[in-house]
């Protein structure tokens, strides 16, 4: 065989099966910065099944995949809180507060994907300030509905803690790029 066809098989042929022996990088990153979480065993489930397919395996593609996750997470959110706005059994009070945080998680969700793009352009900073500003809002409709008593107030301040985390979670990955 000619060193240039045993060269062009063995990449074809072997090369892919010595990448299968070793262990995934990104599932080994997740875990590692997962671990520095106020919450390692919730930080890494959010990454679902998913962890050895982050886009990159660097810090920058785990960042990056959080924040796409926090973001999906806020959209789902505000999409809930509009269906919630339908029911006409609300009180003034309660569609009040809803209204609030419809608008908290709209603000929340392009401030998450102006983060993603600055995290693109490696400007940690404005990804600290606006994943910050998104927890700010967010917080706000949180304490506004600690402040309502019922079930779906319950399980709107579920979605918020989850969505907090998620956030939090962006902010500590976001410290190996950049140490505040």
């Amino acid at each position: 065989m000619k060193p240039l066809t045993s060269l062009l098989f063995f990449t074809l042929c072997c090369l892919p099966l010595l990448t299968l022996a070793a262990e995934p990088v990104g599932q080994e990153l997740v875990t590692k910065l997962c671990g520095q979480t106020k919450n390692p065993e919730f930080c890494v489930s959010s990454f679902g099944n998913v962890q050895n397919d982050i886009e990159q395996a660097n810090v920058t593609g785990v960042v990056l995949f959080g924040l796409k996750v926090a973001s999906k997470n806020a959209s789902d959110i505000s999409m809930l809180i509009k269906s919630m706005l339908n029911d006409p059994g609300l009180s003034p009070q309660l569609q009040q507060v809803l209204e609030d945080c419809s608008d908290y998680y709209v603000d929340a969700v392009d401030l998450l994907d102006d983060s993603v793009a600055a995290l693109l352009a490696n400007a940690y900073r404005d990804v600290r300030t606006w994943v910050s500003a998104a927890v700010i809002d967010v917080t706000g409709c949180q304490e506004a509905l600690k402040k309502q008593k019922g079930s779906i107030e319950n399980d709107l301040t579920q979605k918020t803690d989850t969505f907090l985390q998620l956030c939090d979670n962006g902010l500590v990955f976001l410290n190996q790029l950049e140490p505040q």
